[in-house]
């Protein structure tokens, strides 16, 4: 009874062991320290308190993330429901990566090795735990991808309209899901008979737009066009400007207004920087694979040759439509995790094909059980490799290069000083001060060439500047955006050291309305007093 309970729900097994130990781990990681999963979380609360999507973030991601860190933070803090939406998500991919599996294998225990490989996989782990949309875009880009792969054997509608809905799902936490649509809608006409192509490109299509909808009406109402965005910035930023210098956030982006004015620029340019930036990628995915990270590339060869045309050009010709569109812009090693999944399932199928191969080749190692002791190290392996990096990334996760030094402290400090913080704007590099102080908050210039008197008031800075619709309140006017409170931190020091000054309380450079609440050697937080 119990071997059959175990064969009929064996791909769920992991899921939830896997979920009940995110939930085990998850306090380890006790900051707020993601950038991206701040600002999202303020948009979010503000649209549950019946604000409209707006602001910097309309322009940067999809509204899906956002809006469930809104509903969460009805429960518990935003911080805790951007993880809790990061955990289920991966959970659930667990789940679907058995799926996956099975679906190009035929096989249920490779389902389960690919699931165990997953839950051992450095990137995936730490992305679990974090507060990013990297984790819930993964888990429909991986669904809509099986779907698609199950859709093409089958006449069921219903299997068509799932993987077009997915895909949506997929695009509405983040843009570069966009991918996908060309990509079933050209294999759909590839793989099956016009008859069947247009029926099953119009059902993935109709599921696609539905989902979409409100968000591109919303879009369009408040930016002009349901695909608005501002993306070309983030790619700008490697083709017209050094990485190393944010004068392009704060300055020199103005002067541009799509990828085709970058492009038209400096055409050389630009094709440089997305060829370096495809290498990056290349080598995000070669390392990202934890203990499966040598076995990426055989894999790659492994899957042309082995599974049938119709599964591998699917997934080969998504995956390269992915990481093409993700390396127009910045890469890191999350934004490819749902490629990152992908490989592991096919660099699993290919470990497994190998080791059966070889045991047949040399049966004396049949009787030392050579196969179960491989994939028992390499388990291990990939074990101890997650656990270095989650131990990794919890260690830094207060400091976060200096933008989160002593917040704890300065969060006391200003809370006592100050009982009406509610009201009050933070300027500081990272949301997440502001957050844990329960203010306002006004992004710090990371460019700037005035006075540190001009600085908290933006003076001088041109006011179509994308940046500054990062405040929050979303609703705080330009001309009243003036900070109450600047944390100087070494983290801006990198990035403003001419303002270094600010760690001497008694220089003359400080201004006479900048009264210091809190100093520390790495940290000064200055009220700023009106004039």
């Amino acid at each position: 009874m119990r071997t059959s309970l175990f064969r009929k729900h064996r791909g769920l097994w992991l899921p939830v062991l896997f979920a009940v130990a995110l939930l085990a781990v998850s306090p380890l990681h006790d900051t707020f320290e993601e950038w991206d999963g701040v600002v999202q979380a303020f948009a979010g609360m503000e649209m549950v308190s019946g604000v409209s999507y707006r602001g910097w973030v309309t322009a940067h991601w999809p509204p899906l993330y956002p809006l469930l860190i809104g509903l969460g933070s009805r429960l518990v803090s935003a911080f805790d429901a951007a993880k809790i939406v990061s955990i289920v998500a991966a959970a659930i991919l667990v789940y679907v990566v058995y799926a996956l599996a099975v679906e190009l294998s035929g096989k249920p225990t490779l389902g389960l090795l690919a699931q165990a490989f997953l839950v051992v996989n450095p990137r995936f782990v730490v992305s679990a735990i974090q507060a990013e949309n990297h984790m819930l875009e993964s888990v429909f880009l991986v669904s809509a991808l099986a779907l698609f792969l199950k859709a093409t054997k089958s006449s069921d509608a219903k299997l068509w309209l799932a993987a077009g809905a997915t895909a949506g799902l997929a695009s509405l936490a983040r843009y570069t899901s966009y991918a996908l649509m060309p990509v079933f809608v050209l294999m759909a006409f590839v793989l099956l008979d016009r008859r069947r192509a247009l029926r099953a490109v119009a059902l993935l299509v109709a599921a696609f737009a539905v989902v979409n909808l409100p968000w591109w009406y919303a879009n369009a109402r408040a930016n002009g066009s349901p695909l608005a965005n501002k993306l070309y910035i983030t790619a700008g930023w490697g083709v017209l400007s050094d990485l190393s210098s944010y004068r392009w956030w704060w300055d020199t982006h103005t002067d541009y207004h799509s990828l085709l004015d970058i492009f038209r620029a400096n055409p050389i340019a630009y094709v440089m920087n997305t060829l370096r930036t495809l290498r990056s990628s290349g080598r995000v995915l070669l390392t990202t694979g934890g203990a499966l990270a040598p076995f990426v590339i055989p894999a790659l060869f492994h899957t042309v040759i082995a599974l049938p045309w119709r599964q591998w050009s699917v997934i080969l010709g998504a995956a390269a439509l992915y990481v093409l569109g993700v390396s127009q812009a910045l890469v890191l090693d999350e934004y490819l995790l749902g490629i990152t999944t992908v490989l592991c399932v096919l660099s699993v199928l290919f470990v497994a094909d190998y080791l059966a191969r070889l045991g047949n080749v040399y049966r004396s190692l049949a009787k030392f059980r050579f196969r179960a002791v491989a994939l028992a190290v390499l388990l291990t392996g990939g074990l101890l490799l997650t656990s270095l990096a989650v131990r990794r990334y919890v260690e830094m996760d207060d400091y976060d290069n200096g933008q989160m030094v002593d917040y704890r402290a300065i969060t006391a400090v200003l809370k006592a000083h100050d009982p009406d913080l509610s009201r009050k704007l933070v300027m500081s590099v990272h949301p997440a001060r502001a957050y844990y102080l329960g203010s306002g908050y006004l992004p710090a210039p990371l460019y700037y060439e005035g006075t540190v008197d001009g600085l908290v008031s933006y003076r001088g800075i041109k006011p179509e500047t994308d940046m500054l619709t990062l405040r929050f309140p979303s609703a705080t006017p330009l001309e009243q955006a003036r900070a109450d409170y600047l944390i100087y931190d070494v983290g801006l020091r990198s990035h403003l050291p001419q303002f270094a000054f600010l760690f001497d309380p008694t220089s003359e450079q400080v201004p006479d309305n900048f009264r210091l609440v809190y100093q520390s050697n790495d940290v000064v937080v200055y009220e700023i007093l009106r004039r």
